[in-house]
């Protein structure tokens, strides 16, 4: 975690609503440079909500977003478009055009940005095609045509496509096998090392929480409760925390947890 530098992402006092249902009110988080912050909590506590947010997608109604420095509700245009090009987004569905060979999918967001790379988007797709631990061959395939952990690969390759310093992952290893979900997060955690990358993930998977975030922030009551390393995480003593982890495999970790912090 490096505290010492100006944060990449700074939220405070964010609320959001749906009409007249709050979504957030008094949110406050702070992301620092090459941190990978896990978001969790129960379904319906906002996190996609937070998401669109930091995405520029959805207005809050009240408090301020700032990424790179930018207060991104409050800014001019073109300094919108100058946060949109540091930051990728790999979505839970992959998002990938099936019309398109994965070579294609990978070069959209190059070509849409074609006065930052004039004439080499299909070499830079073809680095991150690489970068991924995908190879050259898989190119000139349909996403049809690939399993689910080469899809969600190939997603984060798209993400990666305009050398961003931050990249958002919604659930990115839903619905992959244990052994891929665990492919993936060392790919995470190698591309963090590799890049000095800054990720926010929202997951639910309890093998990845474990396994690469610097911290976990928990959701719960229209706000941030808690942003801790997991192993603090499971021994705060906050009603909503304690119950997310009560039950079968989120309890087994939670033991197992106490047991190697006490013992």
């Amino acid at each position: 975690m490096m505290q010492d530098k100006s944060p990449i992402i700074d939220v405070k006092g964010l609320e959001t609503r749906f009409g007249k249902q709050l979504v957030h009110q008094h949110l406050d988080l702070t992301v620092y440079p090459g941190e990978i912050i896990a978001i969790i909590g129960e379904s319906g506590c906002g996190k996609t909500t937070l998401l669109r947010a930091l995405l520029m997608l959805m207005k809050p109604t009240a408090g301020s977003v700032e990424l790179f420095g930018y207060d991104v509700w409050r800014c001019s245009s073109k300094e919108k478009e100058l946060v949109r090009h540091r930051w990728g987004v790999m979505f839970q569905s992959g998002a990938l055009f099936s019309s398109l060979t994965v070579l294609q999918n990978i070069m959209l967001p190059i070509e849409e940005g074609a006065q930052l790379y004039p004439g080499f988007g299909r070499e830079i797709a073809l680095v991150k095609l690489l970068m991924v631990g995908l190879p050259l061959s898989a190119a000139s395939k349909y996403p049809s045509e690939l399993s689910g952990g080469m899809l969600k690969r190939v997603a984060l390759a798209r993400a990666l496509a305009l050398d961003p310093e931050l990249i958002f992952l919604d659930e990115p290893s839903a619905g992959l096998d244990p052994r891929s979900a665990a492919e993936l997060d060392k790919l995470l955690l190698s591309l963090r090392e590799q890049l000095g990358i800054t990720l926010m993930v929202i997951t639910h998977d309890l093998d990845t929480l474990w396994t690469i975030p610097d911290r976990v922030v928990f959701m719960g009551d229209q706000r941030v409760l808690a942003a801790l390393p997991m192993e603090q995480l499971v021994l705060e003593p906050h009603p909503s925390i304690q119950a997310y982890f009560s039950n079968g495999r989120a309890k087994r970790y939670t033991r197992t947890a106490k047991g190697d912090i006490n013992g």
